[in-house]
Parts: C-alpha cells; structure tokens; sequence
C-alpha cells in the first residue's frame, strides 16, 4: 500500500517533469527557469505539502 505522502511526492514529480520540459522548450525564457520549476514543485512543493499533512495530522 501507498502511503498518502508518496502519493503526494509522486504526484508532484509527474506535474514538474513535463512542466518544466515544457518551460525550457520556450525559447523566450532564460535556461534557469526550467531548472527553477522542476526544483519548486518537484522538491519545494511535496515537502511542504506532506509537511502539512503532518501538521494536520497530529491535530
């Protein structure tokens, strides 16, 4: 069985993959924006979400 934080953690890394392979693409934007996506919502954002899960959790 899944446990809900690896849901979560999955979750966010299949959004930050073609999300950021899709910003990158854009020729408009500086190469480290692509960089910064992935980096927020495939780490940032799992680990606040599954941080408040906890939060909530212990309540």
């Amino acid at each position: 069985m899944v446990s809900r934080e690896n849901r979560i953690i999955l979750a966010c890394i299949a959004v930050a993959v073609p999300l950021g392979l899709g910003v990158a693409s854009v020729k408009s934007v500086p190469d480290w924006v692509g960089f910064l996506v992935v980096s927020v919502v495939g780490i940032f954002l799992p680990g606040y979400l599954t941080g408040r899960y906890r939060a909530d959790e212990g309540a």
